[in-house]
Parts: structure tokens; sequence; C-alpha cells
């Protein structure tokens, strides 16, 4: 206790001294109300360094424009504050986006743990990237327990990246051929062709008893038609395992089209004519709003990038109850019916132009 009451009486008097701090309307009043500054890892030294670079932002002409003067007004706890640290929290908001500091990167690449090289995102992007955390936890959280072993499973993506998560698969490829049917070349274990072209009659030999489709479905202009597809590529009892994201930026791969909820990708999903038998949420609003901010795996915690804390199973009976949590995208696991191998009839609009690949991050 006494060794947490000297640092904050030692930052008071820091700060006291901070002009950056004060021209940017944080003053050394305010300190008593941020609760166990040193516990939190705010030490002199941080703060210190913190008033020095705030000093150099507020030179510039951007703000002080926007203020008026060489100062913006005094932070103080507003109404609808429940402590003092979210105004304080806004006001740095501002300050950095008006530098251009946030986000802090793009997708989180190079906010790497400690001791990492900031460019080993590039080797270890499924450890840094957010996103593409949620999609392993998945994967190996919920999917791998329902791929049989000596499952042939297909990944949509060119380079089988996430069908290796899946142990018990023996994978395939995928490379998009705009406007073309599909066509297997069985000596490279791959499928070529496009998810939004009308496909002919498949022989028994095009059918997979696993198809992982990750990060595809935002860039389809014919979901419907996509995933009908789909359906006819799965043996009977075969496997669907789509993951699709819900809060993201807009990338073209080559366009962007569609974000999805869980309701959504159910909807589409069912019309196909496939079973859902589970469906999570990926991400809370902590991960989700760390992850539109451009945080990587380096700004959190360990306990924050549990499988536990980033799955959320959704109750399939009572799919259209809010969520009170933000959420980064969905992940989905539906089955063909065992009976049949016909799904629902899927109008093509005649005026659509269709593309289809995978996205990257």
């Amino acid at each position: 206790a006494n060794l947490r009451f000297g640092c904050c009486r030692a930052a008071i008097r820091l700060l006291s001294r901070a002009h950056g701090c004060r021209r940017l309307g944080m003053s050394h009043r305010h300190v008593p109300a941020l609760p166990g500054l040193h516990r939190f890892g705010f030490t002199a030294a941080t703060l210190r360094d913190l008033d020095a670079e705030l000093q150099a932002l507020n030179t510039t002409r951007e703000l002080q424009r926007e203020a008026g003067s060489s100062a913006l007004p005094e932070v103080k706890r507003t109404v609808g504050s429940s402590a003092l640290a979210q105004d304080v929290f806004a006001r740095l908001h501002h300050i950095l986006f008006a530098h251009g500091l946030l986000p802090l990167s793009e997708w989180g690449r190079e906010r790497v743990p400690s001791g990492w090289g900031v460019t080993d995102w590039r080797q270890h992007r499924n450890r840094v990237v957010l996103q593409r955390i949620g999609l392993s936890a998945y994967l190996r959280s919920v999917a791998a327990a329902h791929v049989r072993t000596g499952s042939r499973c297909l990944g949509w993506d060119d380079d089988e990246e996430y069908t290796r998560l899946l142990p018990g698969c023996e994978g395939w490829g995928f490379s998009f051929r705009e406007k073309r049917r599909l066509e297997l070349d069985a000596p490279a274990r791959r499928v070529r062709g496009d998810l939004c072209v009308a496909q002919a009659a498949l022989p028994p030999t095009a059918t997979f008893e696993v198809i992982l489709c990750a990060s595809v479905f935002e860039h389809l202009a014919c979901p419907q038609l996509a995933a009908y597809n789909l359906q006819r590529m799965l043996r009977p009892g075969g496997l669907l395992i789509l993951y699709a994201p819900f809060l993201t930026k807009y990338h073209n791969a080559p366009l962007d089209y569609f974000r999805y909820t869980h309701v959504g990708a159910s909807h589409v999903l069912k019309a196909a004519g496939l079973a859902v038998r589970s469906v999570h949420l990926v991400g809370g609003s902590e991960l989700t709003s760390a992850w539109l901010l451009g945080f990587g795996s380096g700004d959190m915690q360990p306990p924050q990038l549990d499988d536990a804390s980033i799955l959320h199973e959704v109750d399939r009976r009572n799919m259209s109850k809010p969520s009170d949590e933000l959420f980064m995208a969905v992940g989905l696991l539906a089955r063909k019916s065992g009976a049949t191998q016909h799904g629902p009839r899927v109008r093509r609009p005649a005026s659509a132009r269709y593309n289809a690949t995978r996205g990257h991050q």
C-alpha cells in the first residue's frame, strides 16, 4: 500500500511539471482518480516519456486549429462517465487519430509479442493477427472434433493453410478461375473454378467429406449460389465449416461484398439445403475493439487469447436473441443430409457478374 501511495505521489509531482499533458487538457489534479498507476505498469519513467511525446504532438497545427488555441480544454469527468479514466481514454483516442497513430497498425500485423522481431508476423501471422487467432481457435477447439481421421477435405484457399489445422484431413487445395466451372486436378489434389458459376452434374470423385470455407464468403457476390455449389460438392453426411467476418475493414480480394451475422450465415446455409449443427461468435467486445484499433497479440494478455475467451457458442433455439457482445466473426458447422444429394433450386440473376476468391488478412 505504501509503495502504491508513494508511486501515486511521485506521479502527481511528475505530472505537475508535465507541460505536454497540461496542454492537452490532462492536468496533474486528475492523477489521483486513476487507480493503481504502479500496479498497472504506469511508472514514473513511462509518464515522463508520455509527456515528452505529448509535447511534441501538441505542437502540430491540426490540434491547435481544432482547439482554437495552443491547448485543448481540460479533461473533466462528463455526466455519462463511470470513471474519469473513460474521459482520458476519449481524449487520447482523439489525439492519436488526429496524428495518424490509430489504428496501431494494419490488421495488427506488426504488433508482435515481446522478444519477437517486427517482421516475425509474416511467418507466424496466425499467432499475431487477432482475426487469424480467432480462426485458429475455432478450427482447433470446435471444428477439429467433427473431422474423422482420413477425411477427404477441401480447403478453399490456395495453400491449404487452414486444412492443416484439422488433424484428420487429407487436404485438397483450391485455385480460383473466374467464370469457370469447377474441375478436379487429382494428381495435384486441387479444385479449380468459380463458386459463382452454376455447375453441371458432379461425379462422385468431385465430392468431399469436409469442405472448409474460411474468410471467403465476404468476397462472393453470390452467397446463395456458392452455398448451393458447396452443398453439391459434399458427400452425403459431409461437413461444411464456414468462417466469415462480421466486423472488419473493407478489403478487396478482388472485391468485398458482405459481412455476416450468425443469423444471416445460418440462413444462407439452410437455404442451400444444409443442416446447421453449431454456431459460434468469435471474439468478445474487448478483443473485437482491439482488432478494429489495429492491436495484435503483442498488445494482449495471454488469458485474453485463450480459446474459451475467444469462442462463444450461440443457442440455436434462440438465434435472434441480441448479443450484448461485439464479435469479429462467426463460425458455423453444417452437414449435408445423408439421404439426398439435392438442395433447393437457386435462381441465378442473369444480370449479375460474379467473382469468387478467398480473402487475405
